[in-house]
């Protein structure tokens, strides 16, 4: 079995191809975001009797931080693992007469 560690991920996405029949242990820090790029992929995290089926486009996010199991279902498939995007709190705005938005304080 592989290892991974993406407890120190911070930005920016990485690939990591995979075979089939050769899982991966992934340490995954809370927020981590796992999305199959290319084939299928099995999935499932520690704690949990849960198995997840992850097709192309199909992710993943880690809610706390734990350990992930992820093999290939096909004879090679690539995930892409990055940070999930910082939680953005909308300010309430008008429209001014004009049409532009202001802010309200």
């Amino acid at each position: 079995m592989v290892e991974v560690d993406f407890t120190d991920l911070r930005e920016g996405r990485h690939q990591l191809s995979m075979q089939r029949l050769h899982c991966v242990r992934v340490e995954a820090p809370a927020g981590l975001v796992v999305r199959c790029v290319s084939g299928e992929v099995w999935l499932t995290h520690s704690g949990s009797a849960d198995d997840l089926f992850l097709g192309v486009g199909a992710g993943y996010e880690c809610a706390h931080a734990e350990a992930l199991y992820i093999d290939s279902l096909r004879e090679s498939s690539t995930i892409e693992v990055s940070r999930a995007p910082a939680k953005v709190l909308a300010l309430p705005v008008r429209r001014a007469a004009t049409g532009a938005a202001t802010r309200v304080a």
